[in-house]
């Protein structure tokens, strides 16, 4: 009786070593499901950004921007050959602003306006009485001026080329025009040996400035419109004050007639920007 009892104690031992090897049995699966899990999330790798690829899907590779292309107008075209219908001398010429027109004063006591871009004629500027020894326009273009042997100035409208008005007041031929640079001021020289400024929108005389000894031959406005350069057959240039018409210097050493003076790019200090 007791070697039974002892023989089902060891059959129920060993069966409960049996379930509890089973239970570590199953549980094996559940580590190795672990590890294949992992091994998926590390595979999953296979798809992340690469390290040369940002977050952004960006590779790196630098994008380039083309940038508009610039357009330019076509350069203007112009004539290229001779102008004729003047009867005489041409002795000044002058392009307006735009350089859309040319005009040219002549001997056979007119002006006359061209289109530099075919060379015709556009208008014939009738109305001086003697030889047009010089010809300008205005800064805005919308007018020339013109000096004659007759001892006038006169004003034309470049549109439609007529004469606007004369300016009277020389006792001798008129050799040079000029406009100041603002346009507001127009001044002429002659051989009476006198310099003079006019209002070209009214006609009327500013002042007249006298120093030369001899002939006043030609001008020259500062760009700041300050100052006026005359040039002389006393053999000198002189610098004039536009403001009040004194003079600032003589220059000397010339020792025959100056023909012709021009100012550069200088501006007075009080008309300079710091």
């Amino acid at each position: 009786m007791k070697k039974g009892i002892l023989i089902l104690g060891i059959l129920l031992t060993i069966m409960i070593i049996g379930c509890g090897g089973d239970e570590e049995t199953t549980t094996e699966p559940d580590d190795q499901m672990v590890t294949s899990t992992g091994d998926m999330k590390t595979d999953d790798t296979d798809n992340q950004p690469t390290d040369d690829t940002d977050e952004d899907g960006d590779d790196g590779t630098e994008e380039v921007v083309e940038e508009p292309e610039e357009i330019v107008p076509p350069e203007k075209e112009y004539f290229t050959g001779a102008l004729t219908g003047h009867a005489d001398n041409i002795y000044s010429v002058a392009f307006s602003p735009d350089g859309d027109l040319l005009a040219s004063g002549s001997y056979d006591f007119t002006a006359r306006l061209w289109d530099t871009s075919d060379g015709t004629e556009i208008h014939a500027l009738t109305g001086h009485t003697n030889l047009v020894r010089c010809v300008a326009f205005s800064p805005d273009g919308t007018m020339l001026a013109t000096a004659s042997f007759d001892q006038t100035a006169r004003l034309w409208d470049t549109s439609n080329g007529s004469e606007i008005r004369s300016l009277t007041g020389h006792t001798n031929w008129v050799g040079y025009v000029a406009f100041h640079p603002d346009g507001d001021i127009l001044a002429t020289c002659s051989a009476d040996r006198s310099i003079r400024l006019w209002n070209p929108n009214d006609g009327s005389e500013i002042r007249t400035i006298t120093g030369h000894t001899d002939v006043a031959r030609s001008l020259s406005f500062s760009p700041d419109g300050t100052m006026l350069a005359s040039s002389s057959y006393d053999d000198t240039v002189r610098l004039w004050n536009v403001s009040d018409g004194t003079e600032i210097r003589v220059f000397t050493g010339h020792t025959h007639d100056v023909n012709c003076v021009t100012l550069s790019g200088w501006q007075h200090p009080r008309k300079c920007k710091h």
